[in-house]
């Protein structure tokens, strides 16, 4: 298959083959597609589309069934053709996986765009929070100004959590900072998924 798609774009039958062991099918090169797993031909499936370094690709759910390696693969994959000059085009629910390799992410729903941006964009059409977890930070120690962000679903043994608007970010952190209490600070983006939920029911609504 890979050898006729090969000649079909005018490469030799040798790139074909780095293909076949680059998404590590090269010991099945012989065996019949049939008999392939779902990941299998999946990886059979990306090997194609990546023949000869294209300019444009366009990719639907290509991780579903692949491994964990292939998967690492795929992206790695992915990042390098951008940096050449291709653009992809990729069609996802696996939005953890996804977030690092885009620039720009288009959220449909209900067949229509419900948001169009790079992910800083998103997260500030969607107003959600910043999550500041203070660690070593009792509850009886938040500082009055803030109690209002506290976030007591989310809060674990030795720390707090807040949910602060963006707006507030940095006058939040500098409330914290100054209480020894504490002894690590971390600091949450909205993610793409929490992004993605938020505007799907907000099309919804």
């Amino acid at each position: 298959i890979l050898t006729y798609f090969a000649k079909l774009k005018g490469f030799k039958k040798n790139e074909a083959e780095r293909l076949l062991e680059s998404v590590g099918l090269q010991a099945a090169a012989n065996r019949a597609v049939k008999t392939y797993s779902k990941g299998m031909r999946q990886r059979l499936g990306l090997a194609q589309a990546l023949l000869g370094k294209p300019k444009l690709l366009l990719l639907d759910e290509p991780t579903v069934g692949l491994d964990p390696i292939a998967t690492d693969y795929f992206y790695r994959t992915v990042d390098e053709l951008r940096s050449d000059g291709c653009a992809v085009i990729l069609c996802s629910h696996v939005l953890p996986g996804v977030e690092a390799h885009i620039d720009r992410a288009m959220i449909l729903g209900g067949g229509k765009q419900l948001a169009l941006g790079n992910l800083e964009t998103l997260r500030q059409q969607s107003e959600l929070p910043i999550e500041i977890k203070a660690h070593g930070l009792a509850a009886n120690e938040i500082p009055s100004e803030l109690m209002q962000y506290q976030n007591a679903v989310a809060c674990a043994a030795g720390q707090q959590s807040l949910l602060v608007p963006t707006k507030d970010k940095m006058s939040a952190l500098r409330t914290l900072s100054g209480n020894t209490s504490i002894s690590d600070l971390e600091i949450k983006q909205p993610s793409l998924q929490e992004i993605y939920s938020h505007f799907i029911r907000k099309g919804e609504q």
